[in-house]
Parts: C-alpha cells; structure tokens; sequence
C-alpha cells in the first residue's frame, strides 16, 4: 500500500500484527497510545527530577565540585544562633608598654578597652583577628571567636573579669626580648648594663674587717658555720656592682616565690611585664629582670684580690645551689629609635625585699640560719625587715622581732623591743647585738664601727635614733 502524504505516522503500529499475538483478551492498542501520551508530560518531569537529584549528590560528596558550587553559588556562611552567656562578647584588652596600637579585623581601635578605664569592647559573633603593634617590637597577632571556641582561638593568654553580672574576658599582649627583632635587642640589654653600671658602689674595707670569698676550695668553712671569709690585712677597697643575666643556661636563679625567675608565670631572663597603665600615662615599659649582684676586693695599688664573688655566696657554700639572681624593676621607653633605661632607687630603700637586690641576699643568708629557740625550747618565728643606705656597697641591715607560733610579741628577749639586728656586709652575716649572737652564736660579731653603721640603717626601719 502505497502511503499517502498526510496520513497519521500512528497508523504505522498497526501494520505489525505479529506483535498482537499473546496480548491479553480486552487490550487495546489504541487504548495504549492514549495512555502513553496522557502520561508523556509526567514521565519526562520525573526523570529531570532524577537526574537533579544524581547532581546534587555529586556537589555534596565530591569536594571539587562541592568547593567549585561555593564559589560560583557564594552561599552565606550560616552565623551561629547559640545564646551567648552575658559578657561573653564583651572584652578587655592589657597590654605593657601601651604605647602601641590594636586593630580587630583591620579596623583600629582608637580607645583601648581597659579593665577599669574605659567601656570593654563589644564584638559580632564570628571569628576575629586581634593585632597588637607597638614599635619597635615584632606585631602580634591572634584569634578570637565570639562564642569562644577553645580549638582555634589562638588568644590563649587571656583572664576573665566581673563586671556587674557580665562576665568578660580580658586579652593580653606582652612584649619581651623575644618580640624584639636581635639589633634591637641587642641595643637594650647594652643600655640596661650600662644603667646598671651607673648604680656600682665602692666602699674602704677597714683592717680587720671581714669580706667573702668564693667556695672555690681556698677557703673552708668556719666550725658548725657555712660562712668562708678573710680578714682584711690592710685597707682595701670593695666594689658591688651588678650584672644584668639573659642566660636561663647560665646555671644561676632567683629565689623568688616562683620557680625559677619568672613572674606570673613569665619568664624574667627574657624580660617580664609588671604593671599595666591607661591610657595617656607616660610610654613606660615596665618590667623585672634578674641582676647578679657581685664583690670585687682590691688593694690600694690597684691589684686584685678576688673579683665576681656573690652577694649571697653564704647561700652557696651552705645549699651547694646557684642563686645568686635577684629580680630588679626597671622602666623602660623607645624615644627617637634609642632606648632610655630608668631602674627606681630600690637598692638604697625600704622597699620590699624582691626588688632590692642588696637586702635580698640578706634575707636569703638569713633564712638559712637555724631557727632559735626561747627558754622552753619552743622555737622562735622571727618577722625580719631590712634596709639598705644610700650606698649599697656599705650592706644591708635585717632587724627580727621574735614571735612563737606566729603569735604575740615573746617576753623572753632582755632588751627592748625585743628585737635581733644582723648585719650584711661584703657577703658576710654579722650578728650585730646581743640577741642576736644569742639566738646565733656562730656568726661573727660586728666592731664597733659596724655596730654603729646597723644603728644608722635601723632608723629607716624603727625611726630610732
């Protein structure tokens, strides 16, 4: 048969016959086509919905294709919607020196938020970049998460303060040696010596008088005492200075109520922060670094007796230990590229003890004494103050009330006020008056000239004449 031009394409089904063989009684191949093209549309939505759902499973679990719909899509990244504890996005910042400048997220902040100064700073939730920049020390720079997140902030050194019922936190950025870059480094610690040096002190050894000497085998102790010296055979001179010590290798430290010379957990050979001020007070670094206080004993001629002996060799010879360090305070500025060094008049001073390197060997040459013991054998807890004069190579002077078990003034000292003087003066201990040779008779006694500079001391503790 012969088609004719416009006859229906569906026609052509019928004319396979072949194919009706075994269909079901009742089906219908008109029926048939009615039912594909009625259901045509919805098939071909289904498909599209498959094939929608393959790519989406391609985006999701392929991190190339996931990372490349990111950036093409630029889908927002979901903020967290956690309710924030009260204060946890406010913040303080301390800082020493101050003289530098804070950006967050590079935006600068004019005001420092500080603790008792002024408002803290409020930031968004999110993750923040905090810099802290003060020349000429090295930019530092950390993370900080609002809520906080304990894995990747990196602002770690950081404490929390009470404000009202907020609880805030407060970050800190220190410098030390390790901030500075080693020109600069090196350009302080020459200014800090050479302050240091500026502050030696020379002083005549009379005849007679006793002056330390080093544990090096030259000299044995005295009987039932740890203390090894010489006499003055003629008048010499005797020379305490001070040496600034970086080294933590160096074999020495600081008896200080750290381990170590650190300071609230920092380390001082490296230089530590002491003290935090607001804003518009001078540009002071201020800071504690350990000072080696040491003797030098020469003749009248010039030559040389023994030089470098420790302040505290008593403490050696008597623990075989290396402390001979004391934390000092020094303030410190950055003016025209140059450094200025100010160390405050502690050595010559009723300040505590820590930060006067003169009187704190003599605390530590005292504390190793045995304690002593009252007319019934009951130990004597003495409270010790010390000072030093306007020349700290003339010693430091110790006065120790007695107390039993930490309590009231005991009555069994004779002389009024009850009160032991020790004397220590060219690294030797000298037990000035009597109750002090009573509770120690092993230490040498003091000459009457001694005698008479400890009374000159003691009125910067007692006010007596």
């Amino acid at each position: 048969m012969r088609e004719e031009p416009g006859e229906p394409q569906d026609d052509l089904d019928i004319e396979i016959t072949a194919l009706d063989e075994g269909k079901p009684a009742g089906f219908a191949p008109n029926a048939y086509r009615q039912f594909v093209r009625r259901h045509k549309r919805p098939l071909t939505a289904m498909t599209a919905s498959m094939v929608a759902l393959v790519i989406l499973l391609l985006v999701v679990y392929t991190p190339a294709v996931r990372g490349l719909a990111a950036r093409v899509l630029a889908l927002p990244t979901p903020v967290p919607t956690g309710v924030l504890y009260p204060g946890e996005d406010l913040f303080f910042v301390q800082v020493n020196p101050v003289w530098g400048h804070l950006t967050v997220d590079g935006r600068a902040i004019t005001h420092l938020p500080i603790f008792g100064v002024s408002a803290p700073l409020r930031l968004a939730r999110g993750r923040h970049e905090l810099v802290w920049s003060a020349e000429p020390f090295q930019a530092q720079r950390c993370i900080l998460s609002v809520p906080v997140s304990y894995l990747t902030d990196t602002c770690v050194d950081h404490s929390t303060v009470r404000v009202g019922t907020d609880i805030d936190s407060i970050v800190i950025f220190t410098e030390s040696l390790n901030t500075l870059s080693n020109d600069r480094q090196v350009a302080l610690l020459q200014a800090v010596q050479q302050e240091l040096d500026a502050r030696q002190s020379t002083v005549i050894v009379p005849e007679g008088e006793l002056y330390a000497l080093p544990s090096n085998g030259v000299c044995q102790a005295i009987t039932n005492e740890a203390q090894c010296y010489a006499v003055a055979t003629q008048p010499l001179y005797a020379t305490l200075h001070f040496r600034l010590d970086t080294r933590s290798s160096s074999g020495e430290t600081c008896l200080t109520p750290e381990a170590g010379c650190a300071y609230l957990g920092q380390n001082c050979f490296t230089f530590c922060g002491v003290a935090v001020k607001a804003p518009g007070v001078a540009n002071v670094w201020d800071v504690l670094a350990p000072v080696l206080p040491l003797w030098t004993f020469q003749k009248q001629d010039g030559s040389i007796i023994e030089s470098d002996v420790p302040d505290n060799a008593l403490w050696d010879v008597s623990t075989g230990q290396k402390a001979d360090e004391s934390l000092i305070a020094m303030q410190i500025t950055w003016q025209n590229t140059t450094w200025q060094v100010n160390i405050p008049a502690t050595m010559n001073t009723t300040v505590p003890v820590g930060l006067n390197p003169v009187c704190e060997a003599a605390q530590n040459v005292v504390g190793i004494q045995y304690p002593p013991v009252d007319s019934f054998g009951e130990p004597l807890y003495l409270q010790w103050q010390y000072a030093s004069g306007l020349v700290p190579a003339s010693g430091c002077l110790g006065v120790g009330i007695s107390r039993v078990d930490g309590g009231s003034v005991k009555s069994t000292i004779n002389t009024p006020p009850g009160l032991a003087y020790c004397l220590l003066r060219f690294g030797v201990l000298l037990a000035v008056n009597n109750e002090a040779h009573h509770f120690w008779p092993n230490l040498p006694q003091a000459d009457a000239f001694e005698q008479n500079l400890a009374r000159q001391l003691a009125q910067g503790i007692t006010g007596d004449a």
